[in-house]
């Protein structure tokens, strides 16, 4: 059995590997084939399972050509529409995600631009005096750095707003940089689910045609596909 996107699912033959045939389905690629071989359970889009006769033959009986399908199950259309709105809700929430942290990181920079401004003028009242003693020759170009740089990490110091802000908003960028590394495990992690799935879908193929092999054995037919004479 094979699903496909194209709303499709065939039939194959484990015997000789040819195309036995192919049936409509609604989408997706949920598709299985019952343990005797004659019935095929497709799994629709719309929340349906639908019986489909496989039209292979078994053993010592012709190929079935009934193309009666059996509805099995189905969601109502409110819980279609429930989905529909939850599959939505979360795609506006990541969207939404997404806005709330660009309107942070803009509110944060003009906060920090804004305390910027309130520093700057108390540095320069902090600096002012040691400014007029440099000018009055009271102190030497040396000890103006020195206290300009003291009146600059005073000014800073004071503002403890801004202090408390650049350490949370720290703790948010290492977050956010952790977030993104988690996004790409879990890319990767998918990445080979997929590949473990499809490799053990291979060998659950090699498993039928092995049991395949042995049943029809038992039901006096050879490995050549000829009944053995009793």
């Amino acid at each position: 059995m094979s699903g496909s996107d194209d709303k499709t699912a065939r039939v194959w033959s484990l015997a000789d590997g040819s195309h036995v045939r192919t049936l409509p389905t609604e989408g997706g690629r949920a598709v299985c084939i019952t343990p005797d071989a004659q019935t095929v359970i497709s799994g629709g889009l719309g929340g349906t399972l639908r019986l489909w006769p496989s039209g292979l033959a078994p053993p010592h009986s012709p190929a079935s050509t009934d193309d009666e399908v059996e509805l099995v199950g189905v969601r109502s259309r409110e819980e279609i529409d429930a989905a529909g709105r939850k599959r939505a809700i979360d795609l506006n929430s990541e969207a939404s995600r997404k806005r709330a942290k660009c309107a942070l990181e803009v509110r944060v920079a003009t906060a920090r631009s804004q305390c910027d401004a309130a520093i700057d003028a108390d540095f320069r009242a902090l600096f002012q005096p040691a400014l007029e003693s440099y000018m009055a020759d009271k102190l030497d170009a040396v000890e103006l750095d020195r206290r300009k740089k003291a009146a600059r990490e005073q000014a800073a110091s004071d503002y403890a707003p801004l202090r408390c802000l650049n350490e949370t908003f720290h703790e948010y960028a290492a977050k956010g940089a952790a977030h993104v590394a988690a996004v790409k495990q879990l890319a990767e992690a998918k990445r080979v689910l997929a590949e473990v799935e499809e490799a053990e879908d291979a060998a659950m193929i090699a498993i039928e045609e092995a049991l395949h092999a042995i049943e029809t054995s038992r039901n006096g037919v050879g490995s050549s596909g000829v009944v053995k004479d009793e």
